[in-house]
């Protein structure tokens, strides 16, 4: 039973509903008990006076529990309204023309606010414990004023359905909040591997960017390349990649552990590699405003233009490009411009992993777009765009 609301929230009020309806029917009971007492006292019957008095005081008594709900204050309801249950049933049995025996409604409804106090108790078994204490403790009072005034002792129906009544209640709300556990458990689980999915599934999307951009590249470069041995700069790319792949966290972004304003060295880092490969960039804007982007939104960035500019030096067939850096609009904008051959974008195979792995899959998992101009002979544009202050996870910080 969660009446439409998150688990956590509607036990919370179930609880809350069911202490205020057991202490409002206990304020209706002492109510009709004070009620009675004061149409008996206005016929001449003294003794209704000391059972208002004891009314009163129960009344105070519980106004107190229902504003605390502490274990003290359930202590002194329990046994001042036990005391006050056989004082009030000692003076209705012992008034002249009194009751017969204690089956009557009226010497049941200060017993009946009694055990209703248990109802305000935090917790379904709290409320099942004080509930049948309240109910033990003014049962062993009226018998106690029977005995006294040689009164017959028989079960009293108001009371027993009272205490029938609240104790289904409290357990099925004991019941649905087991339930309500159950379903919290299950529900922090399946969020758990929902976040583990994606985890595995950015690992798999940066190991494949880095396969590309690694050791497929080289292997591109070196099948292209004429025989004989590879030239100096070629192979200080493969000895770095490699090194670089042999590491531990080598699944990280480029940069990733280091502040995010230090991105423009590793930014210049990648105009230096762009330049083994035959294409001379130059940088337009601002580049320290990478500075403004978490670290690994930042590495992203950088990771994306450098695969951009592989792409220059392996598809466009020119030896320049342009790296165009500016804040617009609370993002971060990186364009790379070519003047090459261009290709056209709705013919590109699903499986190029050089765009959807290394560019696309690298900014979209920060909170990134990339968005890709080309038309065959006029040149190629690749807009990445990020908003800024975001985090690893793609939302923006606070």
């Amino acid at each position: 039973m969660t009446i439409g609301l998150p688990q956590h929230l509607a036990r919370q009020t179930l609880s809350g509903a069911i202490a205020t309806g057991s202490g409002a029917a206990a304020f209706v009971s002492l109510g009709a008990a004070g009620l009675i007492a004061i149409v008996l006292a206005a016929a001449g019957d003294v003794s209704a006076l000391i059972a208002l008095l004891v009314v009163i005081v129960m009344a105070i008594l519980l106004t107190l529990l229902v504003r605390t709900r502490t274990v003290v204050a359930a202590s002194v309801y329990l046994v001042a309204g036990s005391v006050g249950v056989f004082i009030f049933t000692l003076e209705v049995l012992g008034a002249p023309g009194g009751y017969s025996d204690t089956s009557n409604l009226l010497v049941g409804l200060p017993h009946i606010a009694l055990l209703l106090g248990g109802g305000t108790a935090a917790g379904a078994g709290a409320g099942l414990a004080w509930v049948g204490a309240g109910f033990g403790g003014g049962l062993i009072a009226a018998i106690c004023a029977a005995e006294l005034t040689d009164t017959a002792v028989l079960p009293n129906t108001p009371v027993l359905l009272a205490l029938g009544l609240i104790v289904i209640v409290l357990v099925f709300d004991g019941f649905t909040r087991g339930n309500a556990h159950q379903s919290d458990h299950a529900l922090q689980r399946a969020r758990r591997e929902a976040r583990e999915l994606d985890i595995r599934r950015d690992y798999e999307l940066r190991a494949t960017a880095r396969l590309h951009d690694t050791a497929l590249s080289h292997l591109l470069a070196i099948a292209s390349s004429p025989l004989g041995p590879l030239d100096a700069a070629q192979r200080s790319a493969v000895a770095r990649d490699v090194a670089f792949l042999v590491e531990r966290d080598w699944f990280r972004p480029t940069g990733d552990s280091a502040p995010a304003p230090t991105q423009r060295a590793v930014l210049a880092d990648t105009v230096a590699r762009s330049a083994t490969r035959g294409v001379h960039v130059t940088i337009s804007g601002d580049a320290s405003a990478l500075g403004d982007l978490e670290a690994e939104a930042a590495a992203a960035i950088v990771d994306a233009v450098d695969q951009s500019l592989a792409n220059v030096a392996r598809h466009a067939g020119v030896d320049a490009a342009e790296i165009v850096v500016a804040e617009i609009g609370g993002r971060l904008t990186v364009a790379v411009v070519d003047a090459g051959r261009g290709f056209d974008t709705t013919t590109v195979a699903h499986d190029r992993l050089g765009l959807r792995a290394s560019v696309i899959g690298l900014v979209s998992a920060v909170g990134g777009d990339v968005r890709i101009w080309s038309t065959p002979g006029a040149g190629t544009t690749i807009l990445l765009s990020v908003p800024l202050g975001v985090r690893a996870t793609g939302e923006e910080a606070p």
